[in-house]
């Protein structure tokens, strides 16, 4: 259980850090609107991934 639990976390980590190198650029290109409707969505990947890993 540890070793699945921290293959878990190892690769969501990695996965938002290059969630989040990627899209600075695109964020700062963005209206206010989308940012929203982007963050909204982001979250909901995060809910759903804590809830069905």
């Amino acid at each position: 259980m540890l070793v699945l639990t921290v293959t878990f976390v190892v690769t969501m980590l990695l996965y938002v850090v290059l969630v989040g190198y990627k899209t600075i650029d695109a964020l700062n290109a963005m209206p206010d609107d989308d940012k929203v409707l982007f963050f909204f969505y982001m979250r909901l990947y995060f809910v759903n991934t804590i809830v069905n890993p």
